[in-house]
């Protein structure tokens, strides 16, 4: 699918839609520094757009179980769309490499995983998004702390 015409050899004609992609709207989480800028991004935020990408379905699969091929549950990777207050333009999404095996966290990734997600309901922040359920019963189950998100879940659709 293309987008609009435009005229010259960087117009719009010459780009796939999804090459608007800007690099600068993406903050990774590698160092303890770059942990306490997303708490200060999520103290800020007008709301918090949590996604997870994990090894299944099943947020309490075990290694060599039944379920999920034996596959282990595992949160990969964490992001965050963090809306801040009269920004205009799109928001910064933060991205926190969890049990990725280039992870800096990923021998204490869901102690991460349960102090973010405990400071987004410490702060009170609506917490939105398409899978909201199917994150909210992961963050639960793996978080080191059972940390229920449902209290300030907002079903979108």
């Amino acid at each position: 699918m293309r987008a609009a015409v435009l005229d010259g050899p960087n117009s719009a004609a010459t780009m796939q839609l999804g090459d608007t992609f800007d690099p600068t709207l993406v903050a990774w989480v590698f160092t303890p520094d770059d942990l306490l800028n997303l708490g200060q991004a999520i103290r800020t935020a007008v709301e918090v757009v949590p996604d997870l990408e994990t090894t299944g379905l099943d947020e309490l699969a075990v290694t060599n179980g039944r379920w999920n091929g034996g596959v282990g549950a595992r949160g990969v990777l964490a992001s965050f769309t963090l809306p801040q207050p009269d920004e205009v333009g799109d928001p910064v999404t933060w991205v926190l490499p969890l049990s990725h095996p280039e992870s800096p966290w990923i021998g204490h990734w869901r102690k991460v995983l349960a102090k973010v997600f405990q400071l987004i309901v410490d702060e009170d922040k609506a917490v939105c998004n398409q899978n909201v359920k199917f994150d909210a019963r992961w963050v639960y189950a793996q978080s080191a702390t059972g940390v229920d998100i449902s209290g300030p879940v907002s079903y979108t659709h």
